[in-house]
C-alpha cells in the first residue's frame, strides 16, 4: 500500500501525495514544535516541508527512505526558518521566558530545564525520550554520526541533572 502510494505520488498524483504525507504530518509537526514552541510556527514549518516534499519527492529512490528523508527535510527547514526568524525579530528575554513558568509545577520546571539546552540537544532529547527513537534513528534523522548523538545526549542529560539539582535546592 505504502509503495503504491509512493509510486503514484512520484508520478504526480496529488491525492496520493496528500495521503502519503498525512501519515507523517504528526511527526513533522511535533519536531517543528520542539524547535519553535508555538503552534503557528510549527504549522508554517509543516507547510514548508509539504511544499519541499511535493517538489522533490521524485528524487527519492526507495519508499522506505521517505520517512528519514522527510524528517531530515523537517530539521533542515526548521533550522532555516529559525535563522530567518532571528534576523527578523528579537528573541524573548530570559527574564520574560522564566516568568511564564510556575515554580510549583514540576512538568514546567522540566520544560524550563530543557529549554535551557542548545537546539541540537533539545532535538535529541525530544527524539530519544518523547518520540522513543533509537540513537541510530536520531543520527539518521539529523544526518550526523551516531557518536555525535551520543555525545550531545550525554551532555544534555548532564546539564539537565545539574539544573534539576539546582531547582531542588531553591
Amino acid at each position: 500500500m505504502q509503495e503504491e502510494l509512493f509510486q503514484k505520488a512520484q508520478n504526480g498524483n496529488e491525492a496520493a501525495f496528500v495521503r502519503l504525507l498525512g501519515r507523517y504530518q504528526n511527526r513533522i509537526y511535533r519536531i517543528a514544535y520542539t524547535y519553535f514552541r508555538n503552534e503557528q510556527d510549527a504549522l508554517d514549518a509543516l507547510q514548508e516541508v509539504s511544499v519541499k516534499a511535493y517538489k522533490n519527492i521524485g528524487k527519492i529512490r526507495k519508499p522506505e527512505a521517505l520517512a528519514a528523508w522527510l524528517m531530515a527535510v523537517t530539521v533542515n527547514s526548521c533550522h532555516t526558518m529559525l535563522r530567518q526568524k532571528k534576523r527578523e525579530t528579537c528573541l524573548m528575554t530570559p527574564e520574560h521566558a522564566l516568568s511564564t513558568f510556575e515554580d510549583h509545577d514540576k512538568p514546567l520546571v522540566i520544560k524550563e530545564a530543557i529549554s535551557n539546552l542548545s537546539t541540537d540537544e533539545q532535538v535529541i532529547i525530544f527524539h530519544a525520550y518523547f518520540e522513543g527513537l533509537t540513537l541510530e534513528e536520531v543520527a539518521n534523522h539529523m544526518r550526523i554520526p551516531i557518536g555525535t548523538v551520543k555525545t550531545r545526549l550525554h551532555r544534555a542529560l548532564t546539564k539537565l541533572r545539574q539544573q534539576m539539582r539546582k531547582d531542588d535546592f531553591k
